[in-house]
């Protein structure tokens, strides 16, 4: 007998997350009970819950509470073709043996291609350069020898925290001529050998490197976490990247560094709260370079995403082992 199975989410997403392709999959493997429909509709279909065995979701999915669960008896397993789980989990599901895979490995991957992408500017001073040629209306080499320009060959760039997305972009800097700085709560000595790089304090990080690169998950004890005193003491004409969480950083005290030391630059696709007020100087300074939040994944590349959940699905159906599995206990440190 074949599993059944529903696609509930954000409707306005859906075909972002699961496409023509991966619906067809899904077909394939199990009974789709409806066509892929938002939390609002599928609520209100009672019918349909109490039959479905497997659940894909996404984006603004149903919240896997005691409700949601009575009336999903059959429930085996969830998929969800996204990142972060917080939306939809509760501690009702956690008392549950129900398994749950979730897509955040492949939302790091265009995280992880945009930072590297913004090292290697930010080294270069691109976007400084940009602003001053089409501010001037004119080729602006001559100043490149008055800015500091580390460039890509024996700076030293810092990483804060390697979680998934903070290790592909250790995996991509290996291929730069850059000395490597890591910040870290557990530290692996074989791995820092084995990808060249040396684990430091927090501080050193902030005072050594040329470009500090952000990647903490937003939890309750890593809130301002990046304090003004640490953006201060960093060393003359570098930058900082945030593709994590604006909440992570003080956003008041990384304004006055900035305003007081305009030789420094950040690079923020993200900030707190989102969308920022009119008025946040951010959106205005010089030696600021943000970006709406568009790191993560875009269009296309969410195709990615619902490809890992119907990838889980083809192992759980297989009885293999899940890849991407989440638990309670790892839930405390993701984001």
């Amino acid at each position: 007998m074949q599993f059944t199975s529903l696609i509930i989410m954000d409707p306005l997403h859906i075909n972002d997350i699961f496409g023509p392709d991966q619906v067809s999959e899904i077909e394939s493997m199990t009974t789709l009970l409806h066509p892929p429909m938002g939390r609002k509709e599928a609520l209100a279909r009672p019918d349909l819950l109490e039959k479905v065995n497997l659940l894909f979701s996404g984006w603004e999915g149903c919240c896997l509470d005691e409700n949601f669960l009575k009336s999903a008896p059959e429930l085996k397993a969830v998929f969800y073709g996204a990142g972060s789980l917080r939306e939809i989990v509760t501690p009702d599901f956690w008392k549950t043996d129900i398994p749950i895979t979730t897509a955040y490995s492949a939302n790091a991957v265009p995280v992880a291609e945009f930072t590297f992408a913004q090292i290697i500017l930010a080294l270069k001073k691109a976007q400084y350069f940009t602003r001053l040629c089409r501010e001037n209306q004119s080729w602006e080499k001559q100043h490149a020898e008055e800015k500091m320009i580390p460039a890509c060959y024996g700076s030293t760039v810092g990483l804060v925290s390697l979680g998934m997305i903070g290790s592909l972009v250790l995996d991509f800097l290996q291929s730069l001529d850059v000395k490597i700085k890591v910040f870290d709560i557990s530290r692996n000595e074989v791995l820092a050998a084995e990808k060249n790089f040396e684990y430091v304090s927090l501080e050193e990080i902030f005072e050594s490197c040329d470009v500090v690169s952000l990647h903490t998950a937003n939890l309750p004890a890593t809130r301002k976490m990046i304090s003004g005193e640490l953006l201060a003491s960093m060393k003359k004409g570098a930058a900082f990247i945030n593709t994590a969480r604006g909440a992570i950083v003080d956003e008041e005290a990384m304004i006055d560094v900035l305003i007081n030391r305009p030789d420094l630059e950040a690079h923020l696709d993200v900030v707190y709260p989102e969308p920022p007020a009119e008025d946040n100087p951010l959106l205005s300074m010089a030696n600021v370079y943000i970006t709406p939040h568009i790191a993560g994944s875009q269009q296309k590349e969410c195709r990615r995403m619902g490809q890992m959940a119907v990838d889980e699905c083809r192992r759980f159906l297989a009885a293999e082992a899940l890849v991407w599995t989440v638990t309670e206990k790892m839930m405390e440190t993701m984001a």
